[in-house]
């Protein structure tokens, strides 16, 4: 007979506690900063670094919430501020995105009415509905965008007349989502730009979306750099991988006492990767209560356990990992499955640019090197490898490399091996 007790990971959702979120101390200061000066910024990086993660407590921040500032060490006051949220989906247009924001604001109307001082206590709060009508109708008909633009600043200006000393955020998630023919970075230059010519600046953008939003927002909008601050998370280090994993722990109903060895493993496996960092711990603690028949004083989790529960998460993610195996060509293929089979004893591995060429198929070496250079910049933007964040230099020659998942890495050893081994040797 098993037990059941509810995990103290979240692998399938964003991490809300500010006790538990991976602190990026640095990254917290600069974003709290440039939005208290009411600028935008983008952040950006892979699937799982923690990006909607930093989007959440970025708004409870300039909700007031001051958790996040404490544990960073900064003394910083801010106002109240107005923040919305909309998350994209490839469905989506620039009318149904600002649609959406607007359907949000109406929403928290009456929030904003307790918390910020009006103007005028006999305003007129209809407006929005009158906007939601323009919206809905250019969601039909397709509206003209410099008509879209001036629904939407007429809007957002609104508040200004409403509240005094107001300040908006407005988060778009998910951005990359949508679909390249909208220009959104364009959109959003024009409305910033409109607001500053009516010395109205007191609105702000938190973009986010994986890395290729970067390169899609300055193509539409070369000028796009001077509105924003580009954020790019890498990684959490050890300590703070650490910290997430210890603070996981603390929420469970059993103490859990975790095996150093079992630890390290685990650590090391998840590359720095909040979301993984979870999945592991989830998959690990469901392993290790499968030893207890009824519900223990302590939890004890060791290095079969972690094994384990890698292994089952593994198979849960052995369908998307095929599928990402066979997007790639030939030469990838061979290259990252002759890394794969590499023995190294540190975790996560780590790989020369000689490992990289060893994989590829042609037999020159001069025309071996000459490819390989192109091979890594294309698993780098499929998402499959990364470059050591203190290893970036001019030369690629020189850097050093990793796989962008270690269970990613752990399944291609399997596939090589016919069965699902964790031997470091």
């Amino acid at each position: 007979m098993s037990i059941l007790l509810k995990t103290p990971f979240r692998s399938n959702k964003i991490e809300t506690d500010p006790y538990v979120y991976g602190l990026r101390p640095s990254i917290i200061s600069c974003s709290v900063k440039e939005v208290f000066n009411d600028k935008s910024i983008l952040v950006t990086g892979t699937r799982g670094i923690g990006k909607t993660s930093l989007n959440y407590q970025l708004q409870k921040i300039l909700n007031g919430d001051t958790i996040i500032l404490n544990r960073c060490c900064l003394d910083i006051q801010l106002e109240n501020y107005i923040t919305v949220s909309h998350v994209c989906t490839p469905y989506d247009t620039l009318e149904t995105i600002v649609l959406g924001i607007v359907n949000e604001l109406e929403k928290k109307i009456n929030e904003f009415n307790d918390r910020f001082v009006l103007k005028d206590a006999k305003v007129e709060f209809n407006f929005l509905g009158v906007v939601k009508s323009q919206l809905s109708i250019s969601t039909t008909q397709k509206t003209e965008y410099n008509s879209l633009i001036d629904i939407f600043f007429n809007a957002i200006s609104k508040f200004a007349d409403i509240y005094v000393a107001p300040h908006i955020n407005i988060s778009i998630d998910e951005l990359d989502q949508l679909s390249e023919k909208e220009n959104v970075a364009h959109f959003i230059k024009v409305i910033l730009e409109k607001l500053e010519y009516t010395d109205r600046s007191f609105l702000s953008f938190t973009l986010i979306g994986q890395d290729v939003l970067f390169d899609r927002l300055f193509e539409q909008q070369p000028a796009f750099h001077r509105l924003v601050k580009h954020i790019r998370l890498q990684p959490l280090n050890k300590e703070n991988t650490e910290y997430v994993f210890d603070a996981c722990l603390k929420r469970s109903n059993v103490p859990i006492l975790v095996v150093n060895e079992a630890k390290d493993m685990l650590i090391g496996l998840s590359g720095g990767y909040p979301a993984v960092i979870q999945l592991l711990g989830h998959e690990s603690f469901n392993v290790a209560l499968e030893k207890y028949d009824k519900i223990p004083k302590s939890i004890s989790i060791n290095l079969d356990d972690v094994i384990n529960g890698v292994k089952n998460a593994i198979i849960n993610d052995g369908v998307r990992f095929e599928t990402i195996f066979k997007n790639l060509t030939g030469e990838e293929q061979s290259c990252i499955l002759t890394m794969a089979n590499i023995s190294q004893k540190k975790i996560p591995f780590e790989y020369k640019f000689e490992h990289i060429v060893e994989g590829l198929l042609m037999d020159n070496p001069d025309e071996r090197k000459k490819n390989a250079e192109e091979i890594i910049k294309s698993l780098i933007e499929k998402q499959v490898l990364i470059v050591k964040e203190n290893d970036i230099v001019a030369d690629f020659t020189k850097m050093t490399y990793g796989f962008r998942e270690e269970l990613f890495r752990v399944y291609l050893t399997d596939k090589l091996n016919n069965s699902t081994t964790l031997d470091y040797d």
